[in-house]
């Protein structure tokens, strides 16, 4: 993974254009640029898997337009929620949220058909969107725990400050 720090240099596509995952520090830094480093990310056609570190009160719309992306991890204390259009992003296989403030998912999360692992980490959460619980086989998994409640879906969903980090999370049986 490629790390990249935004407050301390701009992106270098050229550098970048062979990376397949790259990890985004922009803590640091304003909304617009980080707009615009995520807008430069859609030039790198292999670009796979991203982890974002940021501190905004709302994510930019380019995100969905890295419609590459089959990993995405949003780590941001301060984020309430995620972009309505989510489902852009298609071929994305995994999504980890680490959103201390984060109330609830955009019902788009629901179009996500190739997702198979959705890990969140919020004080605030209590469920999934309806559309999206138990899409696959239409059971919860027994596993997928929440702070105050089970909740979650049957591809592997792992919700609250309490899911089990160390381990791939679990899927159910056939």
């Amino acid at each position: 993974m490629h790390i990249v720090d935004l407050a301390k240099t701009d992106l270098d596509l050229v550098a970048l254009r062979d990376v397949h995952a790259i990890e985004l520090l922009a803590a640091d830094v304003d909304a617009e640029t980080l707009a615009a480093a995520l807008t430069e990310l859609r030039a790198l056609r292999g670009l796979r898997s991203l982890r974002l570190y940021s501190r905004v009160r709302a994510l930019p719309v380019a995100l969905t337009e890295l419609v590459g992306l089959q990993a995405l991890s949003i780590i941001d204390p301060v984020l309430p929620g995620l972009p309505a259009q989510l489902d852009r992003l298609g071929r994305l296989r995994g999504l980890r949220l680490e959103l201390f403030h984060l109330a609830s998912l955009p019902r788009s999360i629901a179009g996500l058909r190739r997702l198979r692992t959705l890990c969140i980490d919020s004080h605030h959460l209590c469920g999934l969107p309806e559309g999206s619980r138990g899409a696959r086989t239409g059971r919860t998994h027994p596993r997928a725990t929440s702070r105050k409640r089970r909740t979650g879906a049957a591809w592997g969903a792992s919700v609250g400050p309490t899911a089990d980090r160390t381990s791939p999370t679990p899927r159910p049986p056939p």
